[in-house]
């Protein structure tokens, strides 16, 4: 398998697997000829780092991108970090990206697209609970089948917090402020 997706290809140094789905009660869940495949997942780790699939028996070699999003695109979803990878059949094909901050508890959604030879293995046994798959125009919602998928972490990577801008009536006061302070000294002389 080739991973593709970091700068020089190949897993980040600190990464970690933090969710691995791996039960596959069917072998072929869903093909990359069908629309709209998604897995959704409760984050248990505050960054991704990447994700992974599980091919199914029936996969030639593909190239498939997976994709983090912070919900489901036309449902107020944003694309989070996206990653390429080539595996053939029962692979994980495992895609990495620069550390992407997740909320602990948060609902996040890994988006599929390959070639159309490729199948994605999964269970229809609800074998994970924090999340389900997507499949199909307009994301239809199959709530008790998984994908065999997993997650990756960077135990340590440390988010920089964001410095708040200032108020921009705060920046107007302090410019008027400094204006008056140098037309009162000029006037002084």
């Amino acid at each position: 398998m080739t991973v593709l997706g970091v700068p020089g290809g190949g897993a980040l140094a600190a990464t970690v697997n933090d969710i691995h789905q791996a039960v596959a009660g069917s072998e072929n869940m869903t093909g990359f000829d069908q629309t709209d495949i998604a897995q959704s997942y409760t984050a248990v780790s505050g960054n991704s780092v990447g994700a992974g699939i599980r091919l199914g028996a029936g996969s030639a070699e593909v190239t498939a991108t997976l994709s983090l999003w912070s919900g489901l695109p036309g449902a107020g979803g944003q694309k989070l970090a996206e990653g390429q990878g080539r595996g053939g059949a029962r692979d994980w094909l495992d895609v990495f990206w620069a550390p992407v901050v997740t909320e602990i508890g948060g609902t996040f959604v890994i988006l599929m697209t390959g070639d159309a030879s490729g199948d994605i293995a999964g269970s229809p046994s609800n074998v994970y609970a924090g999340g389900h798959l997507f499949s199909n125009a307009g994301f239809q919602r199959f709530p008790s089948y998984d994908f065999a998928f997993r997650t990756f972490t960077d135990p340590d990577f440390k988010a920089v917090p964001a410095v708040p801008a200032a108020p921009s009536g705060l920046l107007l006061l302090s410019g008027v402020l400094a204006g008056f302070s140098t037309r009162v000294r000029r006037g002084a002389r």
